[in-house]
């Protein structure tokens, strides 16, 4: 009878430590089922993150190339401008040559007429 209990009683240690080892198992499994959750949500912060970072860094660069567009419509205009404004003097050069050519045939023309006057005046006095 003492040795069927010791049976049953190691019986039931194995069964206990068997049942502590599935239990053991268990855990571990579900410790592990964590991790890899854990692991899978890491990565898709990682991959948002990711995306993210193109994305804020293409609006960068959207952002610098309107910047730049500007930059160059802004220096067309400025020579445009300057090229009208040159226009503009070289128009107001050309008038004022103009003037001064025509008053300075006038001046001839007074001269031409001054000195026929004077002519006449001589002939006639003659």
């Amino acid at each position: 009878a003492k040795a069927e209990a010791r049976q049953r009683g190691a019986a039931a240690t194995r069964l206990q430590s068997g049942a502590r080892a599935a239990l053991a198992r268990r855990e571990v499994q579900h410790l592990r089922q964590l991790s890899s959750q854990k692991r899978a949500a890491a990565a898709a912060a990682a991959r948002e993150r990711k995306e993210a970072a193109r994305k804020s860094s293409l609006a960068f660069l959207e952002l610098a190339r309107q910047r730049a567009a500007a930059i160059v419509l802004q220096c067309a205009a400025r020579r445009q401008a300057a090229r009208q404004r040159s226009t503009v003097v070289r128009e107001a050069l050309a008038r004022q040559r103009v003037a001064a050519r025509e008053k300075a045939a006038a001046a001839l023309v007074a001269r031409l007429a001054e000195k026929a006057r004077r002519a006449a005046a001589v002939r006639i006095q003659c």
